[in-house]
């Protein structure tokens, strides 16, 4: 019932398996609970909307407030977008919204059905002291203290902004993951290939296509697909862009840097799962592919265990180690870069030392 009901487009014969579904006894507390968890109680709200649940009418009715209260939460978080990127605009700072709301509409046809916490926003290195300055001008407080900034850029990907009431948290990107991790996307690039497109009137940058597809698919790896809304993500995005996708060029891009096995991960996860029907995408990749099979059974399992901790996944650091050899094709991809993972462990060391040294610098002098 939920991976049903949480499918971004459905037809008549999904519509009447989950009507059969509901006629045999659905524990609506587990799929309610599991819905929230993995981020589509949007989406399961608008597809029962449209089913005749006989006996079922109260977990539509505890469904509701959840949907609606997320979809104006969606609403809100746009045009906190269009005003925040309207102001990178005056100041001449190029800024990419990446998936949330700008996904919500493009993918799926509307803000609402896409559940966000927060706004994702791609900018070039070069501008990133410019940007976050920007932010810091706009009334938003930045997380990192301002001491270990410096330190953190040099390895990290994204620097986390706070409006003054705390209802709007930006997440300042300058690349899709820490250094040390290999990612199939070089920011460069899809700057490069960025393209103008309106949202509500208004003009905002987006990646192409295939490199869209490819940080979708980049996304889902770095957490582990440990949610379910990042697989009907790539499900959204595919039913909506296959036909203007050039398969060839993404397939090129994606083994020229080591991602041609996580998209195949996405697209696989999304024909799996998702029940989506692309499949000329994975032309000219061996579909008898073992190792993504094996990947895509483990990501099936784990997904709705309930000690699931984190959108991170919660397999435990050997499985974690383990599942990212696995989905890498490269040694070099498959190990982390040296150089940025030190610099991170140092960064993390140097933190902790100086928290305890001031704690203790506290406790002598008597200040609590």
């Amino acid at each position: 019932m939920l991976l049903l009901g949480s499918r971004p487009y459905l037809d008549e014969v999904a519509y009447a398996r989950i009507a059969a579904l509901a006629t045999g006894g659905i524990d609506w507390a587990y799929v309610l609970r599991q819905s929230v968890y993995h981020g589509t109680a949007t989406l399961l709200y608008r597809n029962l909307r449209h089913v005749d649940l006989p006996g079922n009418a109260m977990a539509l009715a505890q469904l509701r407030p959840i949907a609606r209260t997320a979809a104006r939460r969606s609403l809100f978080l746009l045009g906190e977008l269009l005003k925040i990127t309207a102001a990178f605009e005056a100041a001449r700072i190029p800024a990419m919204p990446l998936k949330g709301p700008i996904l919500a509409i493009s993918a799926y046809g509307d803000v609402a059905p896409r559940v966000f916490s927060d706004l994702d926003l791609l900018v070039r290195y070069c501008d990133l002291h410019r940007a976050a300055n920007l932010l810091i001008a706009l009334g938003f407080r930045c997380r990192h203290h301002k001491d270990w900034v410096e330190r953190y850029v040099r390895f990290g990907h994204e620097l986390d902004f706070t409006s003054a009431d705390d209802s709007v948290q930006v997440d300042l990107q300058w690349r899709f993951a820490k250094r040390w991790l290999s990612m199939p996307v070089d920011p460069t690039e899809v700057w490069r290939d960025a393209r103008l497109t309106s949202i509500d009137g208004r003009l905002v940058y987006q990646a192409s296509p295939e490199l869209n597809l490819l940080i979708l698919c980049g996304h889902g790896y770095r957490h582990g697909w440990s949610r379910l809304k990042w697989v009907m993500d790539i499900c959204a995005f595919l039913h909506r862009y296959s036909n203007e996708l050039d398969a060839i060029r993404l397939r090129d891009y994606a083994r020229a840097r080591g991602g041609l096995r996580l998209l195949k991960l996405g697209l696989w996860l999304a024909r799996e799962i998702g029940g989506n029907t692309t499949h000329h995408l994975l032309e000219g990749c061996p579909r008898d592919d073992e190792v993504v099979r094996r990947l895509v059974r483990s990501i099936s399992a784990r997904l709705f265990m309930e000690s699931s901790a984190g959108p991170r996944g919660s397999a435990g650091l050997f499985q974690t180690l383990l599942f990212h050899w696995r989905a890498r094709e490269r040694l070099r991809e498959k190990l982390p870069s040296a150089v940025p993972l030190l610099a991170h462990a140092g960064y993390l060391v140097r933190r902790q030392v100086r928290h305890h040294v001031s704690r203790i610098a506290r406790s002598s002098t008597g200040v609590s």
